[in-house]
């Protein structure tokens, strides 16, 4: 019991496992490395260039465009906003063929299979 009167917690279970397991907890840099490394069998923190370790110092998320552009910017790699949508548009006329009439097919036969 602690002077609080509360019961005292043993965590030294907690302690051994997290020793025992040797790797990273979950959701960690290092576990998403791992994954990227296995799927793509490319190290993500190592240098392509000279072959050191690499860390991550930031991550940049989807609503920070501004960031983005000044990065490709600084790197000489911007090409301008990408529009991701297309404009709105009404369904297609058909060209002036009805719906309701039938159309006309044409069956050809495979000479193959004669």
């Amino acid at each position: 019991m602690t002077a609080t009167g509360q019961p005292t917690i043993d965590r030294s279970a907690l302690a051994a496992e997290k020793t025992a397991t040797g790797g990273p907890r979950p959701g960690s840099v290092s576990t998403w490395a791992r994954l990227i490394k296995r799927v793509y069998e490319v190290d993500p923190l190592c240098c392509s260039q000279c072959g050191g370790q690499m860390k991550i110092i930031s991550f940049i998320e989807r609503h920070q465009a501004d960031v983005i552009e000044r990065i490709l910017r600084h790197c000489g790699r911007w090409e301008g906003p990408i529009r991701t949508l297309a404009t709105a548009r009404g369904p297609p006329t058909g060209g002036g063929e009805s719906l309701d009439e039938p159309r006309e097919l044409q069956l050809v036969l495979d000479p193959e299979y004669l």
